[in-house]
């Protein structure tokens, strides 16, 4: 719908300056749809691991080429807890001011490990 309505506008643009547009629309990733079944596992074994698991997140509108994996091996995507560095929020994984929580970094294995050797 979106590049329906951009290639509509831009010739909307043009035939009114009395010009003609190129539209090239790029596509870049998929969209990262998690599995329930591998989120309802993650949930379930990062939970047993700490009680700050959060299972059930609002969607977040982010473009994340992990989507590539997801298209040969069902899976999801879990955020490991290493933050933003600014105090407001801003700056996050993918900023210039991106600042990591090496904190994460212990929890981030093993929680990873433990999804590996999980075998439902």
């Amino acid at each position: 719908m979106i590049e329906g309505a951009m290639r509509a506008m831009t010739d909307a643009v043009a035939a009114g300056m009395g010009v003609q547009a190129e539209f090239d629309y790029l596509r870049g990733f998929p969209v990262v749809d998690n599995d329930p079944a591998a989120a309802a596992k993650a949930a379930r074994v990062l939970g047993e691991m700490s009680e700050k698991v959060e299972g059930n997140i609002d969607p977040v509108m982010a473009g994340e080429d992990f989507s590539q994996y997801q298209q040969k091996v069902p899976g999801c995507f879990v955020f490991m807890g290493c933050g933003p560095c600014a105090a407001d929020g801003r700056g996050g994984l993918h900023s210039s001011c991106f600042c990591l929580d090496e904190d994460c970094l212990p929890w981030g294995m093993a929680a990873l490990a433990a999804l590996a050797l999980d075998r439902d």
